[in-house]
């Protein structure tokens, strides 16, 4: 079902023109590539990944997160903002069970646009640049960075734990990180994948295996 049905239908990452639903594609694909022993579409997910062509490619590392952390949708809302990070993160941490190491690549891009979203989300200012938006899909330019959906990061699912402890492994958090911070504020909360019709799946719970714990080493890799 995997490989004669789901993987043809999102082949190539952009059946629901572009934005959140390219990268859930991009995501799903590398995903079901490792479950079946797929090397041919892990690649084609891992390279789509790593793109740092222009538009209509808008659901890479590089073009859904700026070289400041600021996301192309971060001037629509805080939750397809977040969505976007959240499914980069999803697809770095199989990738790095893969042995690759999507973690660093940009600079630390990932991170960075993590701290980014956890400090605005947190009540802090952050720079915005207009030039920065959905091409594909035709959302934007905005002319600022939008407050819908602010400071409910608890909706949103607690990725950051997983990024957290993705960098901190590599030693790589910065010290006054908040991403941290927001860590620590949803630590008492159990975040369950969310099930809007679906859209939710790509998503990661606390109740889900999302992380490979200090000391521990990945699975079996692709071969």
């Amino acid at each position: 079902m995997m490989t004669n049905i789901f993987l043809p239908a999102i082949d190539g990452f952009d059946p629901a023109d572009g934005a959140n639903f390219s990268t859930s594609c991009m995501y799903a694909t590398m995903a079901m590539a490792v479950f079946t022993n797929n090397v041919t579409k892990f690649n084609d997910a891992w390279k789509a990944f790593n793109s740092k062509s222009g538009c209509p490619n808008d659901y890479s590392l590089y073009k859904n997160i700026v070289a400041n952390g600021q996301n192309v949708e971060s001037g629509r809302d805080q939750v397809h903002s977040w969505s976007s990070y959240e499914m980069l993160a999803g697809i770095a941490e199989i990738a790095y069970n893969q042995g690759l190491e999507p973690y660093t690549l940009g600079s630390n891009r990932l991170l960075t646009g993590v701290e980014y979203w956890c400090r605005y989300n947190l009540g802090q200012d952050i720079s915005f640049d207009v030039s920065v938006y959905r091409c594909r899909a035709g959302w934007g330019p905005w002319s600022k960075i939008s407050d819908t959906g602010r400071g409910q990061p608890i909706e949103q699912g607690s990725v950051c734990n997983m990024v957290y402890h993705a960098y901190y492994r590599l030693n790589l958090i910065p010290t006054n990180s908040y991403t941290k911070r927001m860590v620590n504020i949803m630590a008492a909360t159990v975040v369950d994948p969310t099930a809007r019709n679906g859209w939710g799946n790509p998503f990661i719970g606390d109740g889900l295996l999302h992380q490979i714990a200090p000391g521990e080493k990945p699975g079996t890799q692709v071969k």
